[in-house]
Formats: structure tokens, sequence, C-alpha cells
């Protein structure tokens, strides 16, 4: 999870990024074309084939088209009835859960969430059991819900600790950090930003790379907020020259949009255009459109603080356009009240208000979605707990039941030992055992079972042996 605010650089390193740029467009055309002949494959495939085609397909989707990806995920997962492999099983839920909470579908994401974890926890594997708390934690995260977000991902915690899995642990520091960031307790949002840095150390790995340059993006998003401007500029500039190294596009274009709105913070409106106009280029390249309405959104903002009002008002519809398009209703929202206040200065009253009042509503409906996400939340919660509290149950009764099955066990063995035929001699009643050795009868007994002796005369005996004592 990245707080993905906006970013720049000096000259040098935006040509070495352009460089990167070129042998990730000459990849993204060689993946291209290796989904077009997976999919052609998947039409007469079957069987495990079948099974491996989707898994790649589903991965190849996993970014660009998480829907399509569902699909494939959900037919594998089909297949895996058939051919089972519980790993393959683990990661296609997780991939799925992932997608939902990316589109919203928050209801789908938790079940996903949790069929995942109760997988991980059958398999005994804790990696994927900690990876799976960390995937509901995010699911509650997105649903505001920060003090269950927060409960998960210390769970999360807890076990990358016991496993010694740095990177684990640098990506539950995020996501905490984000939490808090989320809250406005950004002295907490800190500490555990800064604790990535700790973990990781010297590590040089991508995975740890991507996690150290995530991290000086968020520290950079504090300082924004806060206005320290010169700070996050710094954050911002480090983050995208890492990005640069990885050849990560689409972090190059987000870290370069920071720049400029700290830039723009700063005052530099000219510089800050520069590094969007950067930025805006590679989305068009990478057609990341999320991002691409950003930087429009931010180079309207330049463009306004520059007085340049015709141009403001171009970038921000452009920006309204996309967001329609790509149903991003907060930048849209956004837009349509940059839009009113332009025309307001360039005093168009009645293009101002009819935005305005456009801007009102999307921000009410926006507001009822987030009533129905803690609706939705609520539903959840009170599901997992009623699910927690019957597989409580279950598992008392499961546990009565075993320990009545071994009673029951132990009962049929002491049964089983004392059936059958005795040999026993029919004057002094000593019994033979197995290995041949005879035994009294009270001491046999005694050997096999529960039963002890205890002593007296019957009135038979007592007549024979005492006829003096049986007289009286």
């Amino acid at each position: 999870m990245d707080i993905d605010l906006q970013s720049d650089d000096n000259y040098s390193e935006w040509k070495q990024g352009r460089k990167a740029m070129k042998k990730r467009t000459d990849k993204n055309t060689t993946d291209n074309s290796s989904m077009k002949i997976l999919e052609k494959k998947l039409f007469g495939a079957s069987g495990k084939e079948r099974v491996t085609i989707l898994n790649e397909l589903s991965g190849f989707y996993h970014l660009s088209d998480p829907v399509k990806a569902v699909e494939y995920c959900k037919e594998c997962l089909d297949l895996l009835e058939i051919f089972p492999d519980r790993k393959l099983e683990s990661r296609l839920l997780g991939d799925i859960c992932w997608a939902y909470q990316n589109s919203g579908r928050y209801r789908e994401a938790m079940e996903f969430g949790f069929k995942r974890l109760n997988l991980a926890v059958e398999l005994k594997d804790r990696k994927e059991e900690a990876s799976s708390y960390s995937r509901i934690g995010i699911v509650y995260w997105r649903l505001a819900c920060y003090e269950d977000a927060l409960n998960y991902h210390l769970k999360a915690l807890s076990l990358f600790e016991e496993l010694i899995n740095r990177n684990g642990l640098a990506g539950t520091y995020t996501n905490i950090g984000i939490l808090y960031f989320d809250m406005e307790n950004y002295d907490k949002a800190l500490e555990y930003f800064n604790e990535v840095f700790e973990v990781l150390g010297d590590a040089h790995d991508s995975k740890s790379i991507l996690h150290i340059s995530n991290a000086l993006n968020n520290i950079g998003a504090i300082h924004e907020v806060l206005g320290n401007f010169t700070e996050a500029l710094v954050c911002h500039r480090k983050s995208l020259k890492i990005r640069e190294e990885q050849d990560d596009r689409k972090g190059i274009s987000q870290s370069i949009i920071n720049i400029g709105i700290s830039l723009e913070g700063l005052g530099k409106h000219k510089e800050a255009l520069d590094n969007l106009f950067k930025s805006l280029e590679i989305t068009r390249e990478i057609e990341n459109h999320k991002t691409e309405a950003e930087a429009l959104l931010n180079i309207g903002i330049s463009y306004a603080s520059l007085n340049n009002m015709e141009k403001a008002l171009s970038y921000f519809k452009q920006c309204r356009d996309i967001a329609e398009e790509i149903d991003a209703k907060c930048l849209l929202c956004d837009s349509l009240n940059q839009i009113s206040s332009i025309y307001e200065r360039m005093s168009e009253p009645v293009k101002a208000l009819d935005y305005f009042k456009r801007y009102r509503s999307l921000e009410k409906e926006i507001f009822s979605e987030d009533s129905k996400k803690k609706i939705i939340e609520l539903e959840i919660t009170h599901n997992v707990k009623s699910r927690i509290k019957e597989a409580e149950i279950t598992r008392q009764k499961n546990k009565e039941l075993a320990e009545t099955n071994n009673e029951l066990r132990e009962a049929l063995a002491k049964v089983k030992t004392l059936s059958g035929l005795l040999p026993i001699c029919a004057n002094c009643k000593k019994i033979r055992e197995d290995d041949g050795y005879w035994k009294h009868l009270e001491s046999y007994f005694a050997e096999h079972s529960e039963i002890h002796f205890t002593h007296g005369l019957c009135p038979d005996c007592l007549k024979k042996l005492y006829p003096e004592l049986n007289k009286q």
C-alpha cells in the first residue's frame, strides 16, 4: 500500500528514466504478444495444461484488468477440484481478494480473504497466514474501519516477526503507517514508516528497494500535509531515483507528480509545471488513466496559480473527462470544484454556479457511498464474528467428542482384553496366560482389568472349614 502522492527530479535522472522506459515498453510489447498466444492456446486446452494457462493469464491481467483476472482465477479454482494444488489455490484466492477490494466489492473481497486465511491455517503455512491477515487488514482499511484493520495488521506483524521475514515486516509497517496517516496521527505514521528503514537495513533485493521507495514517498506525503514542502521534495526525489533505477514507470510518473506538488507548495509554479508535464507524458505512454487525470488536475492548479485561467480551465476539463470515463469520483469531484472556482475568477457566475451544484451533488453521492461502505463494514464484522463464534462452538464440540471417543476406545480395549476363552485349571483355578505361565485368578484379573479382590467366606465353605463357627 502506497500513499501515491506526486513528485520530480533533476534532468540527468530524467534522462535515465527515459532510457529505462524504452526497455519497459519493449517488455510490454512482448507481454502482450505472449498474452495473445496463451489466449489462443486456451481454446483447445484441458486438464492440467488448462490450469497452467489460466494461472499465467490471471497473472498477466492482475494489474491491467482485475475483472478479467478474477474470471481466469475462478475457472482455475474450479479445475483445482479435479487437479488439487493447495499452494496455487491459496495464491488464486489472494488474487481474487485483491481484485475485488480494488474494484470496491468489499463483501466478495472479505469472503475470499477469509477463504485464503482458512486454507493457510489448514495447511499450517505461517507465511500465507500472515499475508492473509495483511490482505484482510487492507480491506478493512478500504472500508475506513481502522480498528479492525489495525488488529489484523498486528496479527500479520506478529507472524512476520516470528518468521523473521523482513519484507513482510516492512510491508506491514507501511500498512500500519498508512492507517495512522488516514487517522491524521502523523507522528505515529512517521514512526512506522521509519521502521521500514530499520528492518530492511542494507537489503538490496527488488522487494526491499520497493518498500524503501514507498516509505520515502509516504514520509514525503506527511511533510506535504504539514506544509514542509522542502523536506517533502527531498523525500520524493530520493524515491524517484530508486524508481528510475528499478524501471518502475508507474512509480516514476507518480513520484514526478509528487515533486510537482511540492514545488507548487514552494511557489515554484513553472518548475512544478515542467515536472507535471513529464509525468503526463509517461502516464499517457503506459495508459495509466488515473495518474494521468491526477497530473492534469495538478497542471490546472499550477496554471491557476500563474493566473492563466484559460489553460487552467482546459486541463481541469481534461481531468474531468477522464475521471468520468474511469468512474474516479473523487477526482471528478475535485475537477468540478476547480472548474467552478475558475469560472468564478473569470466573472462567469452562471457557469460557476452550475459546476458548483454538480460538485455538491457528487460530493453528497460520495458521502452516501461512504455511508454504504460503513453499513457493509458492519455487516462484514457481524458475519465474521458469527463465523468465529460458530467455529469456536464447533471446535469445543469436536474436543468433547474426541474426549468421549478416547474414553470409549479405552473401555473397548479393556473389554477386548477380558473377552474370549480363558484356560483355567479345573482344580486350583489358576489361569494360563499367553506366555504359558499360570497365575492366580485374582492376580490375572487385577492385571487385565480394573477389578480388585477382597476376600470372605461363602456359607458352604464356612460350614466345611469351620463347622463349630457355623453351629454358632
